[in-house]
């Protein structure tokens, strides 16, 4: 059997995708002891890869909610501009948009499902870590098979979840809070290349980031 957390990007998010890059992008200037400006806040641009966006009226609504001043083009944050920003740069750091990029870059490319196959011997859409003798090692020094437990942290599309689970009978628990990678693990799921989802579904609360949990019933992952 698995089990899928999916931990979602925050309760900190604001529901403009502007704002919350410009108050990161702002930590961010600040973090490299520059003054935020205009010319310099796009600097940071490579932070939200293929998600940035225009933020022309985020500047205004912020500014108009005092999260941040301007005086002469030089922006700052305000206390609350502060407190808004931290949790939001925690819960989106870089490797949060380098990571959707990825899973979005390579969900169908034929190309680097080969790579992966001639690479580390299967695909799992990954990108290093470990080939596969080194992963059936591994599971001979766990000495893992039914009625053990094993946590998957970053399970990206479930398939390294779902290979572990088949060929060791274990139960895995498996977590990941990439939008694109929690997406690319439902859809395989609906397309039977996962094991199905069980009628089992909750939603819960904790700290700043929404979870969700899916179970599974161990099957043939058929990849």
């Amino acid at each position: 059997m698995a089990t899928t957390n999916a931990l979602g990007s925050g309760d900190s998010s604001r529901s403009s995708e502007a704002e919350n890059q410009l108050l990161i992008a702002m930590l961010e200037v600040e973090a490299a002891h520059e003054t935020p400006n205009r010319a310099k806040l796009p600097r940071t641009a490579g932070y939200f890869r293929r998600y940035l966006v225009d933020w022309s009226d985020a500047f205004g609504s912020l500014t108009a909610e005092g999260l941040v001043t301007e005086q002469d083009g030089v922006y700052a944050l305000t206390g609350s501009g502060r407190a808004a920003a931290e949790p939001l740069r925690r819960a989106r750091p870089a490797m949060w948009y380098w990571y959707r990029d990825y899973h979005e870059a390579t969900r169908d490319s034929k190309a680097y499902a080969e790579y992966c196959r001639r690479v580390f011997g299967r695909n799992f859409t990954q990108h290093g870590f470990a080939d596969m003798a080194q992963v059936d090692r591994l599971f001979e020094v766990l000495v893992l098979g039914p009625g053990k437990r094993v946590l998957d942290l970053g399970y990206g599309n479930s398939a390294m979840a779902d290979y572990i689970s088949d060929v060791t009978g274990a139960h895995v628990t498996a977590i990941d809070y990439v939008p694109e990678a929690i997406v690319q693990a439902q859809e395989r799921a609906r397309a039977g290349l996962a094991p199905r989802w069980s009628r089992s579904r909750r939603h819960w609360k904790a700290g700043t980031r929404r979870h969700s949990t899916r179970s599974w019933p161990r099957s043939a992952s058929g990849l």
